[in-house]
């Protein structure tokens, strides 16, 4: 009868060690998580913005070129679940001899669909010798949805 109080004995102690263990395991596995995630995250962002930054470039080459743009924003898949979304805006309404020509290139990454970053580029087309300045080039914060 002695050997069943000394086994009854050990088992709330192998519990109790058990689920102190356990604890660390999952307190562990919860933090590397977390760690992941936010380095995961900080990849997506700078992957969204590179594809913003791509799509912009794309604006100002299809200005230069004369393309016509259609439709309008046209997608931009840059492969790997990146994207852009670029809008090309005249902002004067049209271009005169006497004023040239302005544009407003508006362009949105996304990664993964998840991330999303956006950029604005302003140029500027001398009426004369239709050389194209680029007057601004910013990222935009984009508002959660």
């Amino acid at each position: 009868m002695k050997k069943n109080i000394a086994g009854a004995a050990a088992l709330p102690s192998i519990l109790l060690l058990s689920g102190i263990i356990a604890e660390i395991i999952l307190a562990v596995i919860v933090v590397a998580g977390l760690f992941s995630r936010s380095g995961f995250g900080a990849r997506l962002s700078a992957e969204a913005t590179a594809a913003a930054y791509a799509g912009a470039e794309d604006g100002i080459y299809r200005v230069i070129r004369g393309d016509t743009i259609s439709p309008n924003p046209y997608p931009l898949d840059l492969g790997n679940d990146r994207t852009a979304s670029v809008t090309i805006t005249n902002i004067l309404g049209g271009c005169g001899v006497a004023w040239g020509c302005s544009f407003l290139i508006s362009s949105e990454g996304t990664a993964f669909l998840i991330s999303k970053r956006k950029v604005e580029v302003i140029l500027s087309v001398d009426p004369l010798t239709r050389q194209i300045e680029v007057r601004s080039f910013k990222e935009i914060e984009v508002s959660a949805p």
